[in-house]
């Protein structure tokens, strides 16, 4: 018999008849054992793998949106700033701000402490004596004396008369350890240049 025959036996299209037919939810049907064997089956309870799964990423999450504030923080001012704060060198430009760094680091300060990390140091008064005694800060005295006035011509040479900024000023400490046996401290100075008057 060819598909031809079929049609012209046929009034309507079996398809169109099978896919009209109401559909009919059977709840009470029980999965073969084949079926049971081979099928996939949904979990009546999530495993403790995946939950635990979900508390790590939750930690990982907290722990990220925790210390963003303190590293951005530590980003933006290096390490060399906020210490001179608290040797009386440096100063916060106001109680907000150093209010907020005390709370990261859970200080507590009396006021009296407050108005001294937010009104102006007298800067310079924490060596006791110059050049220094201590072996560490004279080795910045004798690069100043070695360096001090080849320093100047280049920097005369290069900007023309005038002065680098401590003002408009950042410092940077790192340590380099390319050579592991012989680490090296790394010092970037960057001062703003100001041009003295012209009479």
């Amino acid at each position: 018999m060819s598909n031809a025959e079929v049609v012209e036996l046929t009034d309507e299209p079996v398809a169109y008849i099978e896919y009209n037919k109401p559909i009919e939810i059977i709840d009470d049907i029980e999965p073969t054992e084949d079926e049971l064997a081979t099928l996939e089956h949904v979990s009546e309870s999530i495993p403790i793998g995946a939950w635990l799964i979900v508390f790590c990423e939750l930690c990982e999450r907290f722990a990220f949106y925790g210390l963003a504030a303190p590293f951005q923080n530590y980003i933006e001012h290096p390490a060399a700033p906020p210490a001179a704060l608290f040797y009386g060198q440096a100063s916060f430009p106001d109680e907000k701000e150093c209010q907020k760094l005390l709370d990261i680091l859970h200080v507590n300060l009396s006021s009296a402490q407050m108005y001294e990390l937010t009104h102006p140091p007298f800067k310079g008064s924490i060596l006791p004596s110059l050049p220094p005694t201590d072996p560490l800060l004279y080795r910045f005295h004798e690069i100043l004396l070695q360096y001090g006035v080849p320093m100047k011509e280049v920097i005369h040479e290069k900007f023309g008369d005038g002065i680098m900024s401590a003002v408009d000023f950042t410092i940077k400490v790192d340590k380099d350890e390319t050579i592991k046996e012989a680490p090296r401290v790394n010092i970037n100075m960057s001062g703003k240049f100001l041009p003295y008057k012209r009479w």
